[in-house]
């Protein structure tokens, strides 16, 4: 978008002797275009009681206003938000929305955010107790908290397949 206007020269005598024409000014009125959210710390997933820090960019004249929304509902305002000390509740989709009060247009952008919680130091159990070797039958149970825990067995440093 482009506007044009006229204003007089407010010198009654230019420089040069001649009588000062109108002067045009054009503004460039454009966007917002290529939103742009970046993570800090960028990574994979964020581990729960850690930090993260969204920044949204656009390219916009004049400079736009910004909004974020976590699952489609309004968080607040500004090209920056802050999350302290993430848990699960915090995974979801955060989108940044860009206005330009003046051109009227709007774009934006979202972002992924998943939150884990690390893996728990294992507790072996085991349904006997007491053994006698090679006379005894014992069933080991193992038990870790956190997000998506996987066990592997091992024997002397080798993987025990599973069956």
């Amino acid at each position: 978008m482009e506007i044009s206007f006229c204003r007089p020269s407010a010198r009654p005598f230019p420089p040069n002797g001649r009588k000062s024409a109108d002067s045009t000014l054009n503004f460039i009125l454009d966007g917002p275009e290529s939103v742009k959210i970046s993570v800090s710390p960028e990574q994979a997933a964020h581990i729960s009681g850690s930090n993260a820090s969204l920044t949204c960019s656009a390219v916009s004249k004049p400079a736009p206003e910004y909004q974020w929304l976590f699952n489609g509902l309004f968080q607040e305002s500004g090209q920056q938000l802050f999350i302290a000390a993430l848990d699960a509740n915090d995974t979801g989709s955060y989108t940044c929305q860009v206005y330009n009060n003046v051109t009227k247009r709007s774009s934006s952008s979202s972002r992924n955010i998943t939150v884990v919680e690390p893996v728990s130091t294992p507790n072996i159990t085991s349904n006997v107790s007491s053994f006698i070797e090679h006379n005894d039958t014992a069933v080991l149970t193992c038990v870790a908290a956190g997000t998506d825990v996987s066990y592997t067995w091992l024997e002397d440093d080798s993987v025990i397949p599973n069956g």
